[in-house]
């Protein structure tokens, strides 16, 4: 049973047994389990948490019951390992032990899922075979501590190799066996992520001077000019061409800067992004307006047009009652 973020709550590994999370008192624990049993757990709260119970009680014993043989094993010893300042002999074939012990569960320590203490209490049951450094949590502690300051040592020693004009350093005891063991780490050996930005095309710089890279003097604008020292021997009998054609002018399109497609990787500034989004909103509702007016202006041309029409067709019907009336009173 291991303490664990569980992300499903069932695993089936194969026809009969299943693997299911749990969870007891805000703590979540996967165990392996038959297909009934999983089934009553998860369906009975309160008996999930009993059987979650009684197997932490069950490892506790376990764990009591491997000190006590680890007691009854080291009676008769007098030694313990890793006591004293200045390393013995015994120290040092007992650290070179525990490394290759820790070497062997490498995989399992980087494995997210264990419970590192247990992986030390059985470096430290098998350790106490050979050597004995302890019994029970104090030799667990004391592998833990042993690793952890070698792992500082080890460390230390990297990140002064990696820093430039460091003075010379030897490296810490055991520095071959630690790197087998860390070597592999991102934190040792980190990822190495390439440039992914493209080159940007040439800019053309008229204020650089053109200087021939097999001379040590440097040419005019003209091509006319001479190296002021002796560059290569003079009885060498090789010809010492200049890169810049004589008796012509030198345009501006032939003068490159190098120092032009350095990329700038400063970040842009939120204000620039901010005047930009507010030049585009204007330029927008400029726009916009510009279309309302057309429509208004093209809305009062109609009116204009609809009143003229209106306005004749008022004075065809007053005309028409003049004519009307003055026929009537004639008649």
């Amino acid at each position: 049973m291991d303490d664990a973020q569980c992300n499903e709550n069932v695993e089936i590994n194969d026809g009969s047994v299943v693997e299911i999370c749990l969870n007891n008192k805000g703590q979540d624990y996967l165990v392996v389990v038959p297909l009934q049993t999983a089934t009553l757990l998860l369906n009975d709260p309160e008996e999930a948490s009993n059987f979650i119970e009684n197997k932490l009680k069950g490892e506790n014993e376990s764990l009591e019951s491997e000190e006590s043989e680890a007691s009854q094993a080291s009676q008769g010893r007098t030694v313990v390992v890793w006591t004293s300042k200045k390393p013995t002999g015994l120290d040092h074939e007992a650290t070179q032990y525990f490394l290759l012990l820790r070497a062997s569960y490498s995989k399992k320590f980087e494995d997210k899922k264990t419970i590192k203490r247990q992986l030390y209490g059985m470096i430290a049951k098998k350790n106490v075979v050979g050597y004995y450094v302890g019994e029970g949590r104090e030799a667990i502690e004391k592998c833990r501590m042993k690793f952890a300051n070698m792992q500082k040592q080890y460390l230390q020693y990297i990140g002064h190799m990696k820093t430039t004009g460091a003075e010379h350093k030897e490296p810490p005891s055991y520095f071959d066996e630690m790197h087998e063991i860390l070597g592999g780490q991102d934190r040792v050996d980190p990822i190495n992520l390439q440039d992914s930005f493209e080159d940007s095309g040439v800019i053309k710089d008229q204020n650089e001077e053109v200087r021939d890279p097999d001379q040590s003097g440097s040419a005019g604008p003209s091509g006319s000019g001479r190296p002021s020292g002796s560059g290569r021997p003079s009885g060498s009998g090789r010809p010492i061409v200049s890169s810049v054609p004589s008796g012509s002018a030198i345009k501006s399109s032939d003068i490159s800067n190098r120092f032009s497609t350095i990329k700038s990787v400063k970040p842009v500034s939120t204000n620039v992004i901010m005047i930009d989004i507010m030049k585009e909103q204007q330029k927008s509702r400029q726009q916009n307006f510009d279309k309302l007016e057309n429509i208004l202006d093209t809305q009062n041309e109609q009116r204009e047009r609809f009143l003229s029409q209106f306005q004749s067709l008022i004075e065809i019907q007053k005309k028409r009652k003049r004519i009307n009336s003055s026929s009537s009173d004639s008649s």
